[in-house]
């Protein structure tokens, strides 16, 4: 750390910033907050020194102020007044207006979206749904869109718009089924014809809603769709039968093969992949037949019909059907050579169950901390071993560059002294000014910029893919933002708790949000050190991250399993959106390894093999 603060001074040296001004709005905020603090204010009077700040300034003002109001209309009518959009909300062209407004900028949304949330309770009661109704289409993507869509139909229902609130219990029953009273829900379905249900099955599937999903096909039967939906159920018997009502061609053969897998005892999976595989000699058929075979307990076959195959995964293969046949000493001359064209990963699984077979410990003489495989099969020696309830939180390792307390205000001078645009000079501004909660994601956003494809916030914000169920179909994002200097980055990741924009060649691993892991952890009794662990592995600590699976955020969570984890924690209405709040991803994903665990043993090595393949793998 002696390093950067040898290199300050030069770095902080030089001519003042272009734009002053803009670093002085962080200031001119603290200060108000401070004279809200010592009431009485004169919230008008006030206003007159902040009406013509920049946003998201002008909105963190007026939050601050109109909550010295008393009296709601005279709320109402600060906002109004304050920001002319919010004024014409109740015209017909209010709505558009008011999505225009929001979604200006990036870095502005989160501040708009507060006040504009701050407004729609206080507004007549036939006017709230409208503002309500607003925020859900505009924002679909966001964490707290099915709350938005909530506020909408009970807005409506209270102020005695009919016809206004049928519309939006059918929206609720295409995306918030589980949501809607059984009576009413089983109403709305007598509506529906089965030749509309097909949207409404592929949301409620993707989103998770199995019973519902269930519910849709019961008077309009589609097996495919039933099929998949008892899959993720657990149902494989039934799912299995259902699918093989469709002719042979209308079969999905991932799934009919996944469902076979999960459904048939071993011996006759066996000799089903063994038919497939004299109909279709492939690698994928041969191998999936070899795995079949070793869970029949056919280690002797395996044996044979491996001989004369020398490619590493074969011969290791051959060497673990010996071994599980307790022909050990054939499993140590299998292990003891090397294959042809043996990669380091594959030499390193070798020489692992070479000594777990009773051969010379070679993996351990060759330590090679840097190589994460390698660290793995020595670690699992110990993980195998290890009680859980005794390491309920394990000592963390330490960040090469621990967080030593730097100041916000010397990370905004060193800001300051990079000629950055007005936009991101605010956002450190205000930030170094403990104006984070709305800020954070804007810096987020500028250091993403380093990246060829990444996506903002306010793009997810306002995808709709994230309550379809696809949210890998969320489009990256087109707009330019300003490029931070490459020492900006590290020292904005370090104090904003995001080591993924640190360098990668670190020897030690980070502990990005502490608190919320360590919480965690003695929640549900999961090590911390494994929390950490796979986080990085899953998405190298960025909070935003969408596989081209659908797996969001810091672990990686899909969608499916994402509605069951927020059952299991009574967290429901359950929005994919909510993955991408790093809070909610390490809840989520402690909460899954503790199901894993349960699931295992308490088998750390098995409960990190499950969460990356899946528990039925």
């Amino acid at each position: 750390m002696l390093w950067i603060w040898l290199l300050f001074p030069l770095l902080t040296a030089g001519e003042p910033s272009t734009a002053p001004d803009a670093w002085e709005w962080g200031k001119r905020l603290s200060a108000l907050r401070a004279s809200i603090a010592r009431p009485p204010v004169d919230a008008d009077a006030v206003w007159t020194s902040f009406s013509g700040a920049p946003s998201p300034v002008a909105e963190e003002a007026a939050l601050m102020l109109v909550r010295t109001l008393p009296e709601p209309g005279r709320r109402r009518r600060f906002l109004e007044k304050a920001f002319a959009p919010l004024g014409s909300l109740t015209t017909a062209a209010g709505p558009k207006e008011a999505a225009r407004w929001l979604t200006e900028d990036t870095c502005t949304a989160p501040a708009r979206l507060a006040v504009f949330r701050e407004l729609a309770p206080l507004l007549p009661a036939t006017d709230q749904s409208t503002a309500w109704e607003t925020l859900w289409d505009t924002f679909p993507g966001h964490p707290q869109a099915f709350s938005f869509l909530l506020a909408a139909i009970d807005a409506a229902a209270a102020a005695g718009q009919k016809k206004e609130l049928a519309r939006l219990r059918r929206v609720q029953l295409l995306f918030l089924p589980q949501t809607v009273d059984p009576e009413l829900r089983r109403e709305l379905l007598a509506t529906l014809p089965c030749a509309r249900r097909a949207l409404y099955i592929r949301i409620a599937y993707g989103l998770g809603a199995w019973e519902a999903a269930l519910e849709l096909v019961k008077d309009c039967p589609d097996p495919l769709w039933e099929a998949r939906t008892r899959y993720q159920l657990g149902e494989y018997e039934k799912a299995l039968a259902m699918l093989q009502t469709l002719p042979e061609k209308q079969r999905p053969a991932s799934l009919e093969n996944r469902l076979a897998s999960l459904a048939l005892p071993a011996p006759e999976l066996a000799t089903r992949y063994e038919a497939q595989f004299a109909r279709d000699p492939s690698e994928a058929a041969r191998r999936r037949l070899m795995k079949t075979r070793m869970l029949a307990g056919q280690y002797d076959r395996v044996v044979a019909d491996l001989e004369k195959d020398t490619t590493p995964n074969y011969r290791f293969m051959r060497g673990l059907a010996a071994w599980m046949g307790k022909r050990t000493g054939m499993a140590r001359s299998i292990w003891k050579v090397p294959s042809e064209g043996e990669s380091l990963e594959d030499r390193l699984t070798r020489q692992y169950w070479y000594a777990a077979a009773g051969g010379p410990d070679e993996l351990a003489g060759n330590y090679n901390p840097a190589h994460p495989v390698h660290a793995y099969y020595l670690r699992t020696r110990w993980l195998a071993r290890v009680r859980p309830r005794t390491v309920t939180v394990t000592r963390a390792l330490s960040l090469l560059l621990p967080r030593t307390g730097a100041s916000g205000t010397q990370l905004a001078k060193l800001a300051r002294k990079s000629q950055l645009p007005d936009a991101a000079a605010l956002a450190f501004s205000l930030w170094s000014e403990d104006f984070t909660d709305r800020t954070e994601s804007c810096l987020l956003d500028l250091m993403s910029m380093r990246s060829s494809r990444f996506r903002t916030l306010l793009d997810l914000w306002r995808c709709p893919h994230l309550v379809d169920g696809h949210p890998d179909q969320c489009p990256f994002s087109t707009v330019s933002l300003a490029q931070l200097p490459a020492m900006l980055v590290a020292w904005t990741a370090q104090e904003g708790d995001w080591p993924g924009f640190l360098p990668a060649s670190r020897p030690f691993l980070p502990q990005p949000h502490l608190r919320e892991i360590r919480d965690a952890a003695r929640r549900f009794s999961v090590p911390a050190s494994l929390l950490w662990a796979i986080m990085q592995t899953e998405s190298s600590f960025y909070p935003r991250v969408i596989s081209r699976a659908g797996a969001i955020g810091l672990f990686q969570v899909i969608v499916p399993t994402g509605a069951q984890i927020s059952t299991g924690l009574k967290r429901q209405p359950f929005h994919p959106g909510m993955l991408l709040e790093p809070e909610t991803a390490v809840e989520f994903g402690a909460w899954y390894l503790r199901h894993l665990a349960d699931q295992f043993g308490d088998h750390w090595a098995l409960v990190a093999a499950a969460y990356n393949a899946g528990p039925h793998q």
